[in-house]
């Protein structure tokens, strides 16, 4: 690590008995031996017998392989707790569909536990022979060994009465396993096995596997699902889809809560499709969302209980820095001092529900909750002073320093120090990551931030002084992730995420001209996130434009009737107009800089996540200064 080089040395290059089995010397030495091959005591001498494993076991097995994750703790071996050691990417923007295709290469496990074959206890070896590699039985065969043929392998079913037999139309993996190919070669075949929707390709804009073939102008979506309901008629027995809660929530528009609680209340809604929407309810700051939120926290998988966590990112800041604000204005206020106390109950209360997932079996879920404790509450903390909190946080180090060889773990590391109180560590942690990855987004906007910060607190001028901090760093990363979000906005020109972060950056570096087209382009292209109309009334209104001011804290409005923050700066902008005034919002632009809300870094795939409330304090003027 100290060199950034590798010096990798392998037994065995590819996948051998003991990446499935485990440990196999014990194994062999049963096999050498005089005795009969199988003991009492010790069986077949592996760690991992998949003989007769449950669907779960089996699949985990394969999952460290067969999945789109990240590594969280080393040393995993055969047998072992898959969420031990890795956690897997959910149903995000850019790695699936909404309904839970495949999009990127997201490989086998996220799909296949979507399905209902996996929900009815089908196995990966009841299609693949695991030591030869090959399928068990060519076409339509292998779905035959459940699935009758007589009442699934002919036209009633595929409902294509001139093709041949065998032709591809005629065969199941055709119409129910697409395939969708990776770096020009890699065809990989989606293992969700679900039923051709076109009709959510009409609503949602979805891929439908029927126009793969039928791309004749007549034979668009419509014409699909129109056939579909002449042949099969029109319920679904899995309606509503939770396509249509996901893919409402990741725009943004105000129904998603509710169809994301609505799905929520099936049991058999897939863990992968559960976790998802934990974390999405947290774009929707209500008592409701909360709530589903908070009782996520017990759920039975483990996948469910990191999400619920994870989206609980943010919570604890946000009632702190109101308890903070309300004690510093209570004085003789016996309202704001009621209110304090009522703040201070509910932070008790939610810091009690989590406590407890610091010792949960699975790391997955003892990690995300040390780290949100290690960033919500304050250092003087009776759960931070624990030592299970420490224990875990221990855990967490050792994990990340055996991988260090990639840039996430620097900037895991990087926000470790800064929740423990160490910006020093924090700041050189973020540099070395922008060396290992410096064609990467959002690392520049975080040191940036933090440098920014370091600078403008007195207190902190030792800390300045041996980080060798100077405003000129912080200009020259600003500029270079400008430059990093033009890129992604021509790679992505439909997501509006970098046009947003860039815009906030423009303003930083005071250019608020071009800060104001980026505003305007991520409204454009995400009409519904009425975080990117705030951000556009502001800009509009230091820019004087009083009318287009007016126009997007109109689209507030529409998009939150009860939200208090649009009436506000409505009421100001008006103000200002009449007096002829420059804004109310307009300030000393070096405390501008300082002090403004941070470009939360995400990567170019998702729409900046809202997690704190909107009345968080720090927001309540929405001061593009801060002030």
């Amino acid at each position: 690590f100290a060199s950034d080089t590798y010096k990798s040395q392998y037994n065995e290059i590819d996948v051998s008995c003991e990446t499935c089995h485990g440990p196999g010397s014990v194994h062999v030495d049963l096999a050498q031996g005089r005795s009969m091959f199988w003991d009492r005591r010790i069986r077949y001498g592996l760690t991992n017998t998949l003989k007769g494993a449950s669907t779960e076991r089996q699949t985990a097995t394969c999952a460290p392989c067969h999945s789109r994750r990240s590594m969280v703790h080393p040393d995993y071996s055969a047998g072992d707790s898959y969420l031990n050691h890795f956690e897997p990417s959910l149903l995000h923007s850019g790695l699936y569909h909404a309904d839970g295709q495949i999009q990127d290469e997201v490989f086998e496990h996220g799909s296949f536990t979507q399905s209902r074959m996996f929900r009815e206890g089908v196995k990966c070896t009841d299609c693949h022979d695991p030591h030869s590699l090959t399928l068990k039985f060519e076409g339509n065969r292998l779905c035959a060994q459940c699935h009758q043929p007589g009442k699934y392998d002919g036209p009633a079913h595929h409902h294509h009465p001139n093709a041949a037999p065998g032709a591809p139309e005629t065969q199941c993996v055709t119409c129910h396993m697409p395939t969708t190919t990776y770096m020009g070669i890699d065809h990989r075949r989606d293992h969700s096995i679900r039923v051709p929707r076109p009709d959510l390709t009409v609503k949602l804009g979805t891929p439908n596997v029927c126009n793969r073939c039928h791309t004749e102008p007549a034979e668009d979506a419509q014409w699909a699902a129109d056939a579909v309901v002449k042949w099969y008629g029109d319920k679904r027995p899995d309606d509503p889809h939770h396509a249509e809660a996901i893919h409402a929530a990741q725009q943004g528009d105000a129904e998603g809560e509710g169809l994301i609680r609505r799905m929520l209340r099936r049991k058999e809604t897939p863990e992968y499709i559960r976790a998802t929407m934990i974390e999405l309810l947290a774009a929707y700051p209500t008592e409701e969302s909360l709530r589903l939120r908070r009782e996520a926290l017990t759920d039975d998988s483990p996948l469910v209980r990191a999400a619920a966590v994870r989206s609980l990112a943010g919570v604890l800041v946000a009632i702190n820095r109101q308890i903070d604000e309300l004690r510093e204005a209570a004085g003789f206020n016996p309202a704001a001092q009621s209110q304090a106390s009522q703040l201070t109950a509910s932070l008790t209360e939610l810091v009690k529900e989590l406590e407890p997932l610091l010792g949960d079996p699975i790391r997955t879920v003892r990690f995300a909750t040390a780290s949100l404790l290690a960033e919500g509450l304050p250092p003087q903390s009776a759960v931070r002073d624990s030592s299970t909190f420490k224990d875990v946080i221990a855990e967490y180090r050792a994990g990340q320093s055996h991988l260090l060889d990639r840039a996430e773990s620097h900037r895991n590391l990087a926000n470790l120090a800064l929740n423990l109180n160490d910006p020093v560590v924090a700041v050189e942690s973020f540099r070395t990551a922008i060396r290992q990855q410096p064609y990467r987004t959002d690392f520049r906007t975080e040191l940036s931030q933090l440098l920014a910060k370091i600078a403008a607190d007195p207190t902190q001028a030792e800390v300045w002084k041996k980080i060798g901090g100077t405003e000129e760093e912080i200009n020259r990363l600003r500029e270079e992730e400008v430059g990093l979000l033009e890129r992604d906005s021509k790679l992505l020109p439909k997501n509006a995420g970098p046009h947003f972060h860039r815009g906030r950056l423009l303003f930083l570096l005071q250019r608020p001209d071009e800060a104001g087209d980026a505003f305007a382009e991520a409204t454009r292209l995400a009409p519904n996130n009425y975080e990117y109309w705030m951000w556009l009334a502001l800009i509009r209104e230091r820019q004087q434009r009083w009318d287009e001011a007016v126009e997007a804290v109109n689209k507030m409005a529409a998009l939150q009737p009860g939200g208090g923050e649009w009436q506000g700066l409505y009421q100001r902008i008006e103000q200002s107009r009449r007096a002829g005034d420059t804004p109310a919002a307009k300030r000393d632009d070096d405390a501008a800089r300082d002090a403004a809300p941070p470009a939360t870094a995400v990567s170019p795939t998702q729409t900046l996540p809202a997690n704190d409330p909107p009345t968080t304090p720090g927001q309540k003027q929405f001061n593009p200064d801060g002030n």
